[in-house]
């Protein structure tokens, strides 16, 4: 039987990346509602509502990020 690779650590992340954490959680989720989408999963409607919803968790995030 053939196993998985699986991800044990990550060693040192760059400094860039780590003031971007946030924004590319976002992207991924985004693209990962798109692909949903796609395969039929998602229709357009719920597409529409998650995206809405993504927009305003990250809307809530950056403004406690900022001291708002």
């Amino acid at each position: 039987m053939a196993k998985k690779p699986v991800l044990l650590q990550i060693d040192k992340a760059p400094e860039k990346a780590r003031g971007t954490e946030r924004d590319f959680l976002f992207q991924l989720q985004r693209a990962l509602l798109l692909a949903l989408k796609e395969e039929g999963i998602l229709s357009e409607e719920q597409l529409h509502y998650a995206g809405e919803r993504l927009d305003k968790q990250r809307s809530l995030h950056k403004q406690r990020s900022s001291g708002r």
